[in-house]
């Protein structure tokens, strides 16, 4: 069955937002329709993979079970509305995924045309490489607006480098040293995060820090 925008934009506490988006993604991957409808990033699955289904792993990571996450669609400058125990608004978040537009929109008529995308492998250790000018872009493009009442989460979209520590080393020396860029920016928000789903969070200040908290906890 197709998504529909009332079901994206129920409100639910972390966990169930999570599992919630795990499963439209996974049905999405079986259901022809479905399928096409994902890979081509049309309609509500371009709004579902670019801002609900990170917001579905950040949000476990980083809220208490007695908030609720609303998704809001739209352009209306914030993706959610986080409500704490008594149903008060607590925080807004916007979600920020920077990607290769071209790159994306190419891997998604292969997959369907042949069933995989093009090799992305790259060299061990080197994963965030591609992404960091899209990022820096993103960063560039937010800078003169106003999210001082939002938290502001980049997700960046790669798989981390098998645990060599060599291979480890130099993405965590990538991610800090991304950390930083996006820091001298000085976004004018509340918070702001880097996401790397579906675990690795680092909230941008003056250090940042690496939270290695595990969405499957509780779970």
């Amino acid at each position: 069955m197709a998504i529909t925008k009332d079901e994206l934009q129920q409100r639910r506490s972390p966990k169930e937002l999570w599992f919630f988006a795990h499963r439209v993604r996974d049905e999405a991957s079986v259901d022809p329709l479905q399928r096409t409808e994902a890979y081509s990033h049309k309609g509500l699955y371009k709004q579902f993979i670019d801002e609900i289904l990170p917001l579905s792993d950040f949000a476990v990571l980083q809220y208490p079970e007695t908030c609720t996450v609303e998704p809001v669609l739209g352009s209306q400058g914030y993706d959610a509305i986080i409500f704490d125990s008594s149903g008060h608004e607590c925080d807004r978040i916007e979600i920020k995924k920077p990607y290769d537009g071209a790159g994306r929109a190419e891997d998604g008529r292969l997959i369907l045309e042949r069933g995989y995308g093009n090799d992305h492998g790259g060299v061990p250790g080197y994963e965030l490489v591609p992404l960091i000018p899209f990022v820096l872009a993103t960063c560039q493009a937010t800078l003169l607006k106003d999210y001082s009442d939002c938290t502001l989460v980049f997700v960046v979209p790669v798989l981390e480098p098998f645990p060599f520590p060599d291979f480890q080393q130099r993405f965590e020396t990538d991610l800090a040293n991304l950390a930083r860029q996006i820091s001298d920016f000085r976004l004018n928000a509340k918070r702001v995060f880097l996401f790397v789903p579906p675990k690795r969070v680092l909230q941008i200040v003056s250090a940042p820090t690496i939270s290695t908290a595990n969405r499957n906890e509780g779970l």
